[in-house]
């Protein structure tokens, strides 16, 4: 990492604990603090997951290949959800769109889960290992797209998310099992 990254991280890591002593103060301070501590609950969660998504993402984003620019695809589409999930945690009514947030959120822990698919890759891997990690991805992508047009209204029978959840976890869940054994 050089060091004008770092410098980016120091300033952002200050700004961050900056943001936190505020909150603290502001919980100490305030008489009814219910709504206040819903929303910084909201925005505790909201953080854990656009940090999956984008540490995944950025770690990808690091290689120079395809994957690298969907480790970047990733970082993008995580800030945006972050950003757009945090304005819907702090306006005036929270949550207005419950589906719509819902759906953020997803998209962007699908693809931090994709990008950490894709950044376990290995040179050594043999073909059982690429096998089951392309269809884990090739799952999760699915099932996120699947998601989506739920989401929108589209009905469809439950077993076709659940046929690609599937496709995802025992593959995805096999992948150390499948390396020991190939070694």
């Amino acid at each position: 990492m050089n060091e004008s990254t770092r410098g980016t991280l120091r300033l952002l890591l200050g700004v961050w604990y900056g943001a936190g002593a505020v909150l603290l103060i502001e919980l100490l301070a305030k008489g009814d603090v219910q709504s206040l501590a819903a929303r910084i609950g909201g925005s505790t969660l909201a953080m854990i997951a656009f940090l999956y998504a984008f540490t995944a993402g950025a770690r990808l984003a690091e290689r120079e290949s395809w994957s690298g620019l969907f480790g970047a695809a990733t970082v993008l589409v995580s800030t945006a959800s972050f950003l757009l999930l945090a304005v819907e945690i702090w306006s005036k009514h929270p949550l207005h769109a419950p589906t719509r947030t819902f759906v953020m959120v997803a998209v962007s822990l699908f693809l931090g889960t994709i990008s950490l698919l894709l950044d376990g890759e290995r040179d050594e891997d043999e073909g059982l290992v690429r096998l089951a990690r392309g269809v884990a991805s090739l799952a999760l992508f699915v099932l996120g797209i699947l998601i989506v047009i739920s989401a929108c209204g589209v009905d469809m029978s439950p077993r076709i998310p659940g046929l690609a959840a599937a496709l995802f976890v025992f593959p995805a869940l096999s992948l150390p099992v499948l390396r020991l054994i190939g070694d």
